[in-house]
């Protein structure tokens, strides 16, 4: 117990009639605490005023593994009468990645729930993808989805993030994407973009983290290789005249190009940059080239060649299976 979310806590004890795992408390409207918790087989019951325990019977199976491809990490929230259980699933991407966060509705805290469907999925945000935890929360009058994406290069480092969802007049709510852009309005070009903020990636690129000595850490993109590709939605260039293509290459890389295309990775080319082989000579680089014209609101995409494919170092053969380099930063430009 504690009287501020922030601790200190004390006099922690274990629930009895309880056993599972991601455990979340919902009090409803009337003051009436409840617990919900489970991996495949959600629970839920009662809580005493003190929420300190159980009060009544616990309510097996209120999702199950196999007709609502629950998970685990339940999560409770209440809007116009509806209650709404979300969850991790399983439901798209095979029994071991339950990368989809799904929802269940009802007309009562515990029950029956109903299966009504995806809220967010997540796949795509890191070759190290192992799940999906979240919640929707009211703030200022708005919905929001928070959910999580791998980062550091490991399948236990996770990075929160949030994206605006919309209700329907029976209550369903809209799937929505993974955008880089958030809770917020599309990106100014003009400011520059942190390459560990892709929100959809191809190939074995991933975001990793390097921690210099004395000073904050810094993620970026690592195991690029020839092929891979990564996005960032969305920028809006209307009034930018942007004309240049700024990036950070951290560390040692092989010869390469970096092609700038919009909304996908065969969508418009608007730049290329030709990357010369460095064997760790400097601890970064930077690099420039020019870019076409661009208008409106566009998911930027960065496509990775190697193995000499183009360019004035096209005889500079890199090694195969091997990252071709690492990104830290870009930025458009006036000039």
């Amino acid at each position: 117990m504690a009287s501020s979310p922030f601790g200190p806590f004390k006099h922690g004890q274990i629930i009895k009639g309880i056993k599972g795992i991601d455990p979340s408390v919902f009090i409803d409207e009337d003051g009436q605490g409840y617990l919900f918790w489970g991996q495949g087989y959600a629970k839920g019951a009662k809580l005493t005023p003190d929420l300190m325990h159980i009060e009544g019977p616990v309510h097996d199976s209120l999702l199950t593994y196999e007709k609502d491809a629950f998970n685990e990490g339940s999560s409770i929230r209440k809007r116009n009468g509806i209650y709404y259980y979300v969850y991790a699933s399983h439901i798209r991407h095979g029994e071991s990645n339950c990368a989809t966060l799904c929802y269940a509705t009802a007309t009562k805290p515990l029950g029956p729930y109903t299966y009504r469907g995806v809220i967010i999925d997540n796949w795509g945000s890191g070759k190290n993808l192992v799940n999906n935890h979240g919640c929707i929360q009211q703030i200022n009058g708005r919905w929001y989805v928070f959910y999580h994406r791998p980062t550091h290069g490991s399948q236990t480092m996770r990075k929160a993030c949030v994206e605006p969802i919309y209700f329907n007049a029976d209550g369903s709510i809209d799937k929505v994407e993974m955008t880089t852009q958030g809770a917020a309005g599309p990106i100014n070009p003009l400011q520059r973009m942190d390459a560990a903020r892709a929100c959809l990636m191809h190939g074995s690129v991933m975001v990793n983290l390097r921690r210099p000595k004395n000073d904050i850490p810094v993620e970026y993109l690592s195991d690029i290789q020839d092929g891979d590709d990564a996005y960032w939605k969305y920028f809006d260039f209307d009034q930018k005249n942007v004309k240049t293509f700024t990036c950070k290459l951290w560390g040692p890389n092989q010869p390469a190009t970096i092609e700038i295309h919009l909304d996908s990775a065969k969508g418009r080319l608007i730049g290329k940059l030709n990357v010369a082989p460095m064997k760790g000579e400097t601890a970064f680089t930077i690099h420039k080239t020019s870019v076409k014209a661009v208008l409106g609101k566009h998911a930027v995409v960065l496509v990775f060649k190697g193995h000499g494919q183009s360019g004035s170092h096209a005889n500079a053969q890199a090694e195969p299976g091997s990252s071709l380099l690492s990104l830290e930063w870009f930025v458009f430009g006036k000039d």
